[in-house]
């Protein structure tokens, strides 16, 4: 009788979950327990991991290059990573013409990796980066929130995935949608609501199969206004960008690349990590400005003294231009001098123009026109019919010190008022940060806030930096290596994207070769701070 008993609830388990009683064992799955993830063998983990983006951009599955093979899994286990986030487009598990009919051959690809994976001692993270409707992280795919049928498919392929794999290990979870940017509504709260709701019926029918695996669920990373077109990627804060699921076994989801000018830096670019000053929030982006004047040196110019005030904290040296018409303004040894309470001074910032590495961080015509260029050791400011702005790097005005900034100048063939100048421009800002660590610690702590204040574990499923920032030592890899060690001291898991594609790539080309050219200094900070972190 109690046999017939056991048998009569494992029916009813069936019947109204669709989960097989007793089929799964949970120490051999990882799983959220408070704001931490835990391993199978039931101590507090670090999910140290590498995105595949297996050339996700493609729709079928035939048109996927080379983009890594079992070596690729060897290669990430000797250098200390666990994890592989695995990037999925829907179309090579279903076709848009035969919806809800799943295709073996997605699941093949995904089945191979999985082999690879295990053999290395390496789990993955399956992340669907392309769900019905649309890619989301550049606001073209609104289609998945308009439409109910997107969002019905969507929510059943992720049963079918759980279903298939709900007894693999070698499964860290499930990503359930990449992130997402969801149409504008009345309010934060309306907005957001929308992607939570999805979030959690997606969940709710991976736990129907399967409640042994951990759902990755990713904030809001942007709007978009549906009558406009326009995506809005700072409506609101990032505190309601965040939301909360009813399942206790989800880890949440965001992504880092602050500062984006570093990470996001085009050829010539040169955008180096770190600065001399990051800031954060400002309050007031111009308050006033200081300007050199000439000395009896023909070309030599020096400002006053200029220090601290209530109204400011930051300066920048800025060249600037007014109505050159035909005429050209030349500047050299730009510098600014920092003169201590103790009587000591020495040069905090300068620049020769000789080898055109540090290039103005702005540049602003009133009217759009003039130009600059640094050639045969100036830098030069040609033409222009109002004012022209060139405005460098951002410096913090260190409390009880004096400051000057000095320069050569002259002017060529500019009409009758026309006139350049070297000046100081002032900013005000709520925090001011001296160091790239200390900038990218304070950003990311701001980022994991939700995450202790709800006591549920956060994921960096993406961080990186394209492969023009560890060109000509601008220090991509000592970005890498700041964000990796907030990582590890704060027991924060992650995701490095990516492993194998032109832009972002640790493998920086495209995938028509297996990996070949690999990113030696990306090598060396991965190897140590992925074991001695």
């Amino acid at each position: 009788m109690f046999r017939q008993l056991i048998a009569g609830a494992a029916a009813a388990v069936i019947a109204l979950t669709g989960v097989k009683s007793g089929q799964h064992n949970p120490e051999e799955f990882y799983r959220a327990e408070g704001g931490a993830i835990v391993s199978p063998a039931g101590e507090t983990a670090v999910l140290r991991g590498m995105g595949f983006g297996n050339d996700m951009w493609v729709n079928s599955l035939a048109d996927i290059g080379l983009h890594h093979n079992e070596d690729s899994f060897r290669e990430m286990s000797e250098l200390g990573f666990n994890s592989v986030r695995f990037l999925l487009n829907y179309h090579w598990l279903e076709d848009d013409e035969n919806p809800y009919v799943y295709k073996q051959e997605g699941f093949d690809y995904i089945d191979r990796s999985i082999a690879w994976a295990k053999k290395y001692n390496i789990g993955l993270v399956l992340n669907m980066h392309c769900p019905q409707g649309g890619y989301q992280s550049q606001g073209n795919g609104a289609a998945l929130w308009t439409d109910p049928e997107n969002q019905r498919r969507l929510v059943k392929l992720w049963g079918e995935i759980a279903r298939r794999y709900a007894d693999e290990p070698a499964i860290q979870g499930y990503g359930l949608i990449n992130e997402p940017v969801v149409p504008e509504l009345g309010s934060a709260a309306e907005t957001v609501g929308q992607c939570q709701r999805l979030m959690q019926r997606c969940t709710d029918e991976i736990r129907r199969y399967d409640r042994n695996h951990i759902v990755f669920v990713e904030r809001v990373v942007g709007v978009k206004d549906m009558s406009t077109g326009e995506n809005l990627w700072n409506k609101y804060p990032i505190d309601d960008l965040w939301f909360l699921i009813d399942d206790d076994n989800a880890v949440y989801e965001t992504h880092f690349y602050t500062p984006a000018v570093f990470t996001h830096q085009s050829a010539g670019d040169s955008v180096e990590y770190p600065k001399p000053c990051y800031v954060d929030n400002y309050l007031e982006y111009w308050v006033g400005c200081m300007s050199a004047r000439q000395t009896s040196q023909d070309t030599y110019y020096e400002s006053d003294c200029f220090t601290a005030g209530e109204d400011y904290n930051i300066y920048a040296p800025v060249l600037h231009s007014s109505k050159l018409g035909s005429g050209t303004a030349l500047f050299d040894d730009v510098t600014v001098t920092e003169y201590a309470p103790d009587g000591t001074s020495g040069v905090v910032w300068h620049n020769d123009f000789s080898d055109g590495s540090q290039k103005p961080e702005n540049v602003w015509s009133s009217d759009g026109t003039g130009s600059w260029s640094m050639s045969e050791g100036y830098l030069k400011i040609s033409g222009g019919t109002d004012d022209y702005v060139l405005t460098f790097d951002k410096l913090k005005l260190r409390e009880g010190c004096k400051y000057k900034i000095s320069g050569h100048m002259q002017t060529v063939g500019a009409p009758s008022g026309g006139f350049a100048d070297i000046r100081a421009d002032f900013s005000l800002a709520e925090n001011v940060y001296e160091s790239g660590r200390e900038y990218v610690f304070a950003e990311l702590s701001e980022i994991v806030r939700f995450g202790k204040e709800n006591n549920v574990p956060i994921y960096f499923g993406e961080f990186g930096a394209d492969a023009e920032s560890f060109k000509n030592g601008l220090g991509g890899e000592r970005w890498v290596a700041d964000v990796m060690d907030f990582c590890n001291e704060n027991g924060i898991s992650y995701s490095y994207h990516a492993y194998h594609e032109p832009m972002f790539g640790f493998y920086p080309e495209d995938t028509v070769k297996y990996p070949q050219r690999r990113n030696e200094a990306l090598a060396k900070v991965f190897a140590d701070k992925n074991r001695n972190g």
